[in-house]
């Protein structure tokens, strides 16, 4: 698993993490500044490998650091990891089959601590 840090097309930064297929699992949305994006990389390195996957579709709630699988606006599933403030740090595509929403928030949480981290800006 690969954590990358990159330029968007207006001089901001965004995060991606990528499997070991390459297949993109998640990203973030922008960063006004570089330090923001590096932080938000450690605390995803710190966070996600101890946090709960909530699902949102069956009513069940928590608190602090979490996955969640949701409904996305055209029915169907997203994955996305929240920090204890509510900031959406991270989320995935949309998936036909809530199971493949899953199985994204699993391989984040089982690999992202020994993800390599590549900054290409």
């Amino acid at each position: 698993m690969q954590i990358i840090l990159s330029n968007s097309n207006d001089e901001q930064f965004y995060i991606s993490i990528i499997a070991a297929n390459k297949e993109t699992l998640m990203w973030s949305e922008t960063y006004t500044q570089k330090h923001n994006a590096l932080a938000s990389i450690e605390s995803l390195k710190k966070n996600a490998w101890c946090a709960s996957i909530i699902d949102l579709t069956n009513d069940e709630t928590t608190s602090g650091y979490r996955f969640e699988i949701d409904n996305s606006t055209n029915k169907q599933f997203i994955a996305r990891f929240r920090a204890p403030s509510n900031e959406i740090m991270i989320s995935s595509e949309t998936y036909t089959a809530k199971h493949n929403a899953i199985n994204v928030a699993e391989s984040i949480s089982n690999g992202i601590q020994n993800a390599e981290v590549i900054d290409n800006t």
